[in-house]
């Protein structure tokens, strides 16, 4: 089960340019340690995040992580309508309030 899911109207190799930027050696500076169309995975320092993005009526954005869930939250708040929100298992109040 992914950490945090949402649906946004991009596409996936939009979703994955924009997860490059943000946890990329020009955003976060981790490491790319894999990469498909649809998928990525990113570590350093510790921290580990993987994101997928599923095409179907929407984009479905699944991200899992270890040690980065506040850069996670950081990269979803601007990048994906709040509103659109899936499901996760940990706390989207944050996001939601505007801390």
């Amino acid at each position: 089960m992914p950490d945090y899911s949402k649906k946004t109207d991009l596409e996936p190799r939009e979703v994955m340019k924009i997860a490059d930027d943000f946890f990329g050696q020009d955003g976060l500076g981790l490491v790319k340690v894999s990469h498909s169309e649809d998928e990525s995975c990113f570590e350093g320092e510790g921290s580990r995040v993987k994101i997928r993005a599923c095409k179907g009526e929407t984009t479905k954005v699944e991200l899992e992580s270890s040690e980065i869930d506040y850069q996670i939250k950081k990269f979803l708040k601007p990048n994906f309508d709040t509103n659109s929100f899936i499901s996760g298992y940990k706390p989207f109040a944050p996001l939601f309030l505007g801390f």
